[in-house]
């Protein structure tokens, strides 16, 4: 049976914790000036994924 091979758009986005959790990155370089200072100062930070999202990545990272 072959290996199953990484999305390389997932790769570049996602990050395993230490846990096993999923964890996505935050908006980088370009936010909207109509968002408040706060709204873009949150977006910055990373968000934890949880249920069926979690599965597809990570059946796109080739964890599962």
């Amino acid at each position: 049976m072959p290996k199953m091979k990484t999305h390389s758009g997932a790769k570049k986005r996602f990050r395993v914790t230490g846990n096993g959790g999923l964890k996505s990155e935050g908006a980088r370089r370009t936010t909207p000036r109509k968002m408040s200072n706060r709204q873009r100062r949150n977006a910055r930070n990373g968000s934890h994924i949880e249920g069926g999202v979690a599965w597809k990545v990570k059946r796109m990272l080739a964890l599962v």
